[in-house]
């Protein structure tokens, strides 16, 4: 799979927040015969990527927006070279979701 079909499967794999179902169809509709290998290496790297933000915040540390998208760019271009703009779009409105539901994220200041 070249790095547009990763990073496009990753943005489908992401706007339902993980679930899978528009990825799977998007795979079939561009002949992504590995799609399941790419959906485990998401996976994978929404884990590994959270992982690195909780450690950094706990026990009580919050990180603005800004904060969470630079950190994810950051540790993104390092671990997974193949990762672009559109991925790195897709995987910044997933964390920034998830860092709020889990009380890591800044309120913004007034």
């Amino acid at each position: 799979m070249d790095t547009k079909d990763k990073n496009n499967l990753l943005y489908v794999f992401l706007s339902q927040l993980g679930i899978g179902e528009l990825a799977k169809v998007y795979a079939e509709e561009n002949g992504i015969d590995n799609y399941q290998d790419a959906i485990n290496e998401f996976k994978l790297m929404q884990k590994n990527i959270f992982d690195y933000i909780w450690e950094i915040t706990e026990p009580d540390k919050k990180l603005s927006q800004h904060e969470i998208e630079t950190t994810c760019a950051v540790y993104c271009f390092e671990h997974y070279q193949w990762i672009n703009e559109i991925g790195l779009k897709a995987l910044n409105s997933w964390l920034l979701w998830l860092c709020w539901h889990e009380g890591i994220l800044k309120e913004l200041q007034s």
